[in-house]
């Protein structure tokens, strides 16, 4: 059987003790998890469900680990990437204390917390990019189509003419620790839904489900997400028992002029000339929709739906662009005034006029 070399990654470890030997349930090593394995240590005490660091040379096999010394280690604080990352996602300043405070309470076993905001600001990105910086694992669930309250841990599967409770892989994280798992617009599962969460994010960290115990591991994020407002519809008010559970919570703030003219340049490979186009006209169009409860999207999604056109056919227009994206959806009496403010911004034609008359 083909050993794996893990050096001096972190792993965790559910054991059964039995004096000098002990039975391991599983094995995180955040690569791989390994299952039904055997270990030898001369204290399990000492290590037993926890995060540790293999010093030395370690062998893994899918039947047994054989481990030289094992020394305690807190989980890593939190890094953040200072440039646009592959993905384009970019870290507000605002945000890298928050982790931080986030990183810090998740090191003493686990947390929560809430990115609330706009649509389009990046709150399910933000949690996915902290993730993948650090090395955790990550799952999402789409709270608007949950429909049952097991649905967010798992399903029966009949099996020999019994049915057995499996856990999806989000719940699978939950468990097995050094994860995020997001929430994602919680606030549109309703209450009767998402008070099966309750023990999970309460103090207990713990529920029971098709009478599988569920227990919220190491080292794990619980992010919720929400759309907050009146504009927004189809959405459940947060109730205090879950709202209390929440915190941390953090406002995610639409991109800067500065950041917005990066980010179309160096990650969407937009001219510098219509970078400028853009989002003076998006400025311009935020002002407006300030002044209007709000009613027009001129999110970082918008901008990048934006870009994304002109940059997959440069004969488009910037201003047919904005047509495109926000004009034709955007409330039908702020219209005019929508148009008035893009060619005030940008002028009718814009940088190049495409002809198809």
């Amino acid at each position: 059987m083909a050993k794996t070399s893990i050096g001096m990654k972190p792993f965790s470890i559910s054991v059964i003790i039995t004096s000098r030997s002990a039975y391991v349930t599983r094995v995180y090593t955040g690569d791989r998890t390994l299952l039904d394995c055997n270990i030898q240590h001369k204290d399990f005490a000492e290590f037993a469900d926890g995060d540790y660091n293999i010093d030395g040379f370690t062998s893994l096999t899918d039947k047994n680990i054989i481990i030289k010394s094992i020394t305690a280690s807190a989980p890593p604080k939190f890094r953040f990437e200072d440039s646009f990352t592959e993905s384009g996602y970019f870290m507000p300043k605002n945000a890298k204390l928050f982790w931080t405070v986030v990183a810090a309470m998740a090191q003493k076993g686990c947390t929560n917390a809430l990115l609330v905001g706009a649509t389009g600001v990046g709150k399910t990105s933000m949690a996915r990019e902290i993730a993948r910086q650090n090395g955790m694992d990550y799952y999402c669930f789409d709270c608007g189509t949950v429909e049952t309250p097991t649905q967010f841990f798992g399903e029966l599967e009949l099996k020999n003419a019994s049915a057995n409770f499996v856990l999806n892989r989000g719940a699978e994280m939950i468990v097995e620790g050094n994860s995020i798992v997001v929430f994602d617009e919680i606030n549109r599962a309703s209450p009767l839904l998402t008070n099966a969460l309750l023990g999970l994010l309460g103090f207990a960290r713990e529920t029971t489900i098709n009478n599988t115990r569920i227990k919220v591991g190491q080292n794990t994020i619980l992010v919720s997400t929400a759309n907050i407002g009146n504009r927004f519809t189809g959405t459940y008010a947060l109730d205090s028992a879950l709202l209390n559970r929440l915190r941390p919570a953090l406002e995610v703030l639409p991109m800067s002029k500065d950041v917005q003219k990066t980010w179309l340049m160096k990650y969407w490979n937009v001219p510098e000339q219509q970078t400028n186009e853009i989002v003076r006209v998006c400025e311009a169009l935020t002002v407006l929709s300030r002044d209007n409860d709000n009613s027009i999207d001129i999110s970082p999604r918008t901008i990048g739906q934006i870009a994304e056109m002109i940059v997959a056919y440069p004969d488009l227009t910037v201003r047919q662009a904005v047509e495109f994206s926000i004009v034709y959806i955007c409330p039908e009496d702020l219209r005019k005034e929508v148009l008035d403010v893009v060619t005030n911004a940008i002028g009718a034609f814009s940088i190049k006029q495409a002809d198809y008359d």
